[in-house]
């Protein structure tokens, strides 16, 4: 990079004051002090090695080089205010919510039509990945993750709805923890998830006594729905097949297993975009925090 633009602030205080020929009007257009800009212009010409300015008693006139240099930067000086107005819209109605494939998904892809038709100059996109995007290196403006711990960085709690066994509907007639045990059961990652609940609920060494369906979280709820088993679920997952009557809750005993955080960073809240994004999510997601929950 050139190290004349190491001197925009001195550029800038040379063009109010050229187009005026007056450093006390280009002073008071750029709302600085009168000697704030002198000193500008007498750096931008120790830099340039040539006056831009003649100056007298009556005031400043502008050079040769001096009026050859307004004609130039004053384009430059205007596409940069012009990017700067682009930029900011720009931050305005872009935003990158990087989520985890279940939560997108299962409540996310399908509750977004809201967020939008209140925000319609706002463009959400939606990045899936099991991986935390980068949120302080701007490889998303938010990040949405289900975790163990409340996180490290700056965050805000969507969800912390325990599990619950989830099943097509009148799939059972004796809900208790026993007769679930005898179920054919769908789990994500571990069984240890079971395990959690049937203590929780009372069962004191669970074994399964039919063949456990290993699947990821999202196709688990689908074979759920077919009728293939119970899932094991926290209720943002299954709202949406919930209120369509493909599943319903067996049991209102809940096992608590983590929650779902809206990741952000430090300086987010400065973006109108990720305020609005965040103030909607926390609306929408009420139900399933605390008592609710």
């Amino acid at each position: 990079m050139s190290s004349i633009l190491k001197k925009l602030n001195a550029i800038r205080a040379f063009e109010a004051a050229a187009r005026h020929e007056s450093l006390s009007a280009g002073a008071e257009e750029i709302n600085v002090s009168h000697p704030s800009v002198s000193r500008h212009v007498k750096e931008l010409e120790k830099q340039l090695g040539v006056a831009l300015f003649k100056r007298s008693y009556h005031g400043v006139k502008l050079t040769l080089a001096g009026r050859e240099f307004l004609r130039r930067v004053s384009p430059a000086l205007n596409e940069i205010a012009e990017a700067a107005e682009l930029a900011r819209s720009s931050e305005y109605s872009h935003l990158t919510v990087n989520c985890e494939p279940a939560f997108g998904l299962k409540w996310l892809v399908p509750n977004i039509h809201k967020f939008e038709t209140t925000h319609g100059s706002i463009d959400v996109m939606i990045v899936s990945s099991r991986e935390l995007a980068d949120v302080g290196n701007f490889e998303a403006d938010l990040a949405i993750r289900h975790c163990m711990t409340p996180p490290d960085d700056p965050a805000v709690l969507v969800s912390d709805s325990p599990m619950y066994p989830y099943g097509a509907p009148g799939l059972l007639d004796d809900t208790s923890p026993e007769n679930i045990a005898r179920q054919p059961l769908i789990f994500e990652e571990r069984t240890k998830f079971w395990t959690d609940w049937f203590e929780h609920a009372g069962v004191r060494g669970f074994k399964p006594t039919r063949r456990m369906r290993k699947l990821p979280i999202e196709m688990a709820i689908e074979a759920s729905c077919a009728g293939s088993g119970i899932v094991l679920s926290s209720r943002e997952l299954v709202h949406e097949d919930v209120r369509r009557g493909r599943l319903e809750r067996i049991t209102d005993i809940g096992c608590p297993n983590g929650a779902y955080y809206l990741i952000k960073r430090e300086d987010s809240l400065k973006r109108k975009a990720t305020r609005l994004f965040t103030d909607w999510l926390v609306s929408e997601t009420e139900i399933f925090r605390g008592r609710n929950a």
